[in-house]
């Protein structure tokens, strides 16, 4: 039990990183896709866009699909979802055909980002489960920077396109091949009605999606447009605007396990999720009127967050929800959430810089922040 349960936090794990892969394999060949299309900037970013609108429609549907089919199946259609996105995205011949793949995508990205947690929750006891979310909350970060690392290797964008076909094969026939879920686990996973029903009304577990979706607005916010403000305002090359913004995802993969194990020892994760929300407030204050000299601190500071935030989150989400196999309607709520928020930050936070200025749109999350702040402290969680 106790090897089994690293194996399959191993193999969801890789399963989790196939959803990345397909999502960020766009902004490397952007440029290609723009011409190959013959499309606008502006229906370009649909392509991206499309992704967390998908997830904001598909969160609550994927707890509910979870809960009536079990956790293997849902991760096997959510990988074979991936697939056939991937597979018809690399063979399109029209716009039509490569942004309906990309909905095809956000359903599988949707779907495996519900059931990878609650997978690892149902497998890790409450004394282990935050050092378990603390390595999947590396899923997105280890994904994404996988993808820009390889962009030069794929020449044209069909490469980038069959990498990831490939990868998700393999994940998917890896979890075929070794996921299962704890003895005596599936025989109470069915749940009636009521029981559904009792689950959503969980205030707790809508106070905590409200604030990873503001954690969300924010960090989205910054990695979108740190590397235009670095160029425009303080006259960074691109190559050096892009390496800066780089810094939060390279620390949010050390800080989440070190953050995860941390809560574990604590016995806490209110603690953590609050220590979090603080430091992304203090950087808030000051990221848009920063220097060159400092605006890396800064971003490290909020890199560190990106370990903090997300893990204390899964963590706290089996405990709310309190019974194990309520546990994926849980995490359906903060995926809503979560998409939530990184299809509103963007959109907000262009309005308020094109319209006001760069420093405003920057002090306008800190009530936002705030506001999750003390929305944290009434979360039932330890």
């Amino acid at each position: 039990m106790h090897n089994n349960r690293y194996l399959i936090l191993l193999i969801v794990f890789v399963a989790g990183v196939a959803a990345p892969l397909n999502q960020f394999k766009v902004p490397p060949m952007m440029q290609q896709l723009v011409e190959h299309f013959d499309m606008s900037i502006e229906v370009s970013g649909w392509l991206m866009s499309l992704f967390a609108l998908v997830g904001m429609l598909f969160a609550l549907p994927s707890g509910h699909i979870i809960g009536r089919i079990g956790m293997k199946p849902s991760g096997t259609i959510a990988l074979l979802a991936l697939l056939a996105g991937s597979v018809m995205g690399g063979t399109s011949t029209s716009l039509g055909m490569l942004i309906f793949s990309r909905i095809i995508e956000g359903i599988g990205l949707c779907l495996i980002s519900v059931t990878g947690p609650a997978a690892i929750s149902a497998w890790f006891p409450p004394e282990r489960r935050g050092a378990a979310m603390g390595v999947w909350a590396t899923w997105v970060p280890i994904g994404t920077i996988i993808m820009f690392i390889a962009a030069p290797a794929f020449g044209i964008w069909q490469n980038a396109w069959i990498f990831t076909s490939v990868y998700t094969l393999a994940a998917l026939v890896a979890f075929l091949v070794f996921f299962h879920m704890p003895d005596g686990f599936t025989a109470k996973y069915k749940t009636d009605g009521k029981v559904c029903r009792r689950s959503y009304s969980n205030k707790s577990i809508w106070l905590l999606a409200a604030v990873f979706m503001i954690y969300n607005i924010v960090i989205v916010s910054v990695k979108t447009y740190a590397p235009i403000f670095l160029e425009e305002e303080l006259g960074l090359s691109l190559l050096k605007a892009s390496m800066f913004t780089a810094l939060i995802m390279l620390f949010s993969l050390a800080s989440a396990p070190l953050c995860g194990w941390f809560s574990d020892l604590l016995k806490s994760r209110k603690i953590i999720l609050i220590t979090g929300l603080v430091m992304v407030c203090f950087v808030m204050l000051f990221l848009f009127t920063s220097r060159v000299t400092t605006f890396p601190f800064l971003l490290i500071i909020l890199g560190i967050t990106g370990g903090i935030v997300p893990t204390a989150t899964f963590s706290s989400v089996s405990e709310i929800m309190k019974e194990p196999h309520l546990t994926g309607r849980g995490m359906s709520a903060i995926a809503l959430g979560q998409n939530t928020g990184m299809f509103c930050g963007p959109v907000l936070f262009s309005f308020l810089a094109g319209h006001y200025s760069w420093q405003t749109a920057g002090i306008i999350m800190v009530p936002l922040l705030l506001c999750a702040l003390a929305a944290s402290f009434m979360i039932d969680v330890r």
